[in-house]
């Protein structure tokens, strides 16, 4: 004969008001979910459903997280925050930067990865953002007339000066960089010309 295990169960509002023993764990009725609780917390922490899913920013429960958005993942502001593979996927796309020329500031605490169009010659004058460890992608694309060049900062890159890029009209150079421990970048000239 087998024995049929039943824990306690009640509505979320007979859970408010309840506090169960440290590693009790209750039936919420109404959210038909499991509830842990820790001899301190008026009703508990009600653990997520397999099914359980929500828009960012909605889910109050205690011990529910919120879904970090795109931009809480580039900027680095995911305290108290999951990190969902969709959400990380899609704050690594490519930020359109729009038409770039003179000496531009790289800010990775607007994107992971880049696009830009070359309306002129660039210099990459500073980033700030870019973290040791971290590698970023920027494609750089050369207008409709061609011909813009691309230098660097010697003061922020490890290799200063100008580095070798297609520059026929349209092509597309992608610039792979990497944070030194030192604050430095280092860049990799990754695809000149590609289609």
């Amino acid at each position: 004969m087998s024995t049929q295990v039943q824990r306690r169960r009640g509505t979320t509002v007979q859970h408010e008001s309840f506090t169960g023993a440290a590693g009790e764990l209750t039936i919420d009725t109404t959210k038909q979910t499991v509830v842990v609780h820790n001899g301190v917390t008026p009703g508990g922490t009600p653990l997520a459903k397999e099914s359980h899913t929500h828009a960012e920013g909605t889910d109050t429960a205690p011990g529910m997280l919120e879904v970090a958005t795109d931009a809480e993942i580039r900027s680095n502001a995911v305290a108290n925050r999951a990190l969902v593979t969709d959400k990380i996927w899609s704050a690594a796309s490519p930020v359109n930067l729009g038409s770039v020329t003179g000496s531009i500031t790289l800010n990775f605490g607007n994107f992971l990865n880049a696009r830009a169009t070359q309306t002129g010659n660039v210099t990459l004058n500073a980033v700030s953002g870019l973290k040791p460890g971290q590698t970023a992608v920027i494609e750089f694309f050369q207008d409709g007339t061609g011909g813009r060049t691309i230098s660097l900062n010697s003061s922020v890159f490890l290799t200063a000066g100008s580095i070798s890029i297609a520059t026929t009209a349209n092509a597309r150079n992608v610039l792979v960089l990497y944070g030194l421990s030192d604050g430095k970048a280092m860049v990799v000239v990754s695809g000149k010309g590609i289609a």
